[in-house]
């Protein structure tokens, strides 16, 4: 996110941390900054985010209540090279999250999304937050079809993952500190204010009923 803002102030246009994670190298990043074409500005915004490619398994993660996937690329640190990795998003304003009447529409266009991407399982998918929700409805219906899925995303084979949040911190001058601050600025500068997404996802959300899943899945914690 620092890179984006940093770009988008050099440049004077508007760079998103979803278009950096996409460009993974200068000259694509290049290609970004100079083009004036629609595709390549929403580049980092469509419904398909493609994080990492490798030879083998690919890994869906599904977006939380904001709709993007983008955070989901520092999973590359830690997932064996042989995974692909692909964010499901839901980008405004016509993402299923704000076209859907209920979280069970949401999951149906999400499916449909992963049958284009991989006709057949095995399955790998992760999600958090919402995203969760969205996982375990989407696995449900693939298991009604017969299909293979793993909500636990191969964790087993990792040692150790972590997520840490800080609170509040003290400088030097021992006066206090919020380390989040910063992304929120940030956040609305290189976007539109996330807020009516969390709501909208909040109405959408209580208006659903997810089929029930057996599954062996992990829960990680963060505090």
């Amino acid at each position: 996110m620092k890179l984006a803002a940093q770009l988008s102030r050099q440049f004077a246009r508007q760079v998103t941390p979803g278009q950096v994670m996409v460009a993974s190298t200068v000259a694509k990043l290049a290609t970004i900054i100079d083009g004036e074409e629609d595709s390549t500005r929403r580049m980092g915004f469509e419904t398909i985010l493609p994080l990492r490619e490798g030879n083998g398994p690919t890994l869906f993660c599904f977006h939380p209540a904001s709709g993007f996937a983008w955070q989901f690329s520092v999973l590359s640190r830690y997932l064996d090279p042989q995974w692909s990795i692909i964010g499901i998003q839901s980008p405004r304003p016509h993402g299923p999250m704000q076209t859907a009447a209920n979280l069970d529409e949401v999951c149906e266009a999400h499916l449909a999304t992963l049958f284009e991407q991989q006709p057949h399982g095995p399955y790998y998918l992760l999600g958090y937050s919402l995203g969760g929700t969205l996982a375990q409805g989407i696995a449900a219906r693939l298991r009604a079809r017969g299909e293979q899925a793993k909500p636990d995303a191969g964790w087993k084979r990792w040692h150790f993952l972590a997520c840490w949040i800080p609170g509040r911190q003290k400088r030097k001058t021992g006066r206090k500190k919020k380390p989040m601050v910063w992304t929120r600025k940030c956040w609305r500068r290189l976007t539109a204010s996330a807020k009516p997404s969390w709501r909208h996802s909040r109405e959408v959300l209580q208006r659903s009923c997810l089929p029930p899943l057996k599954a062996t899945t992990l829960m990680l914690c963060a505090c």
